[in-house]
């Protein structure tokens, strides 16, 4: 009953405040200061602002009753047709390992996501998207940069994905030296790839313990062919 009346349970926390009547029979009476308990609020749900793929600012959203609604692991779009947060009617940025300029973490899964361009980056292009990246706490399917970006254009993540969503093969196939992870959970600690698979495939991406004990197989890609 408790839990019923005084929380909200919600997939990325779980918060509590009493209900405030001063006869509440299941949660008490509040001891703070009546203007200090009325400035407290549950927890704000992430929401979108309007006709945008970004977030509205924890201060914009504090007080405000919000919903699960733009949860990024409820944002289920068609993988048939990936998309990038810097897509357009006339631009689409291509999501190849080609195109793979550098890779942002999930601030809720811990996966790595990689950041595509149709062209590469300047040092000094690059320098910008590295400043703004350090005051993004990116989740799944949200976008990275905002609208005013000098690189917005430019620079796409995919927001087909959720946190649910294996790591990208492209993380594996580009050639910026990525740490390896596990590709289904992103665990930094993959187990080795035993030698007899990896001479059988191009591309064999791994798993940690966890995930292998759970029975999640290796991912493979390229199947070499054995001379006889």
């Amino acid at each position: 009953e408790f839990l019923n009346h005084c929380c909200r349970r919600r997939q990325y926390f779980f918060s509590i405040k009493k209900c405030g009547a001063p006869d509440c029979k299941i949660c008490g009476k509040a001891t703070l200061p009546n203007d200090v308990f009325q400035s407290l609020h549950h927890f704000p749900d992430p929401m979108k602002q309007p006709g945008s793929d970004h977030y509205k600012t924890f201060e914009a959203s504090w007080g405000v009753e919000t919903t699960e609604e733009h949860r990024p692991s409820l944002q289920q779009q068609q993988r048939d047709c990936p998309k990038t947060s810097a897509d357009t009617a006339d631009n689409k940025v291509p999501i190849t390992a080609q195109a793979v300029r550098h890779s942002i973490t999930c601030t809720n899964c811990g996966k790595a996501r990689c950041l595509f361009t149709a062209k590469k980056l300047d040092k000094a292009e690059a320098d910008s998207l590295l400043q703004a990246l350090d005051d993004v706490d990116y989740v799944c399917g949200g976008g990275i940069l905002q609208d005013d970006h000098p690189l917005a254009s430019r620079v796409g993540i995919r927001v087909d994905i959720n946190c649910t969503t294996d790591v990208a093969t492209h993380y594996f196939a580009s050639k910026k030296g990525f740490p390896l992870v596990c590709y289904r959970c992103g665990s930094s600690n993959p187990l080795p790839v035993p030698a007899e698979v990896q001479a059988k495939h191009q591309l064999v991406h791994p798993t940690c313990g966890v995930c292998s004990e759970q029975g999640v197989p290796l991912r493979t890609r390229g199947e070499l062919r054995m001379k006889k």
